[in-house]
């Protein structure tokens, strides 16, 4: 049973394959996709464009979130 169960969640999981790669969220672009009939928002938070600062600037106080 555990093995069925662990199947079950692994066909669950966004493959890597499907999302942009980092640089796509340093321009404060989301990405907005769906993987089995299930709708997913990816994006940096805050949601700004940090390409032109200093690159010691782009994870100060910025995190990532997933909205299902």
């Amino acid at each position: 049973m555990e093995s069925i169960e662990k199947k079950e969640e692994s066909d669950r999981e966004i493959p890597l394959s499907e999302l942009y790669s980092y640089t796509h969220y340093l321009y404060g672009e989301a990405f907005l996709g769906s993987h089995q009939g299930m709708r997913f928002r990816l994006s940096r938070e805050p949601l700004e464009n940090v390409t032109f600062r200093k690159k010691e600037e782009w994870a100060k106080d910025a995190r990532f979130l997933l909205y299902i």
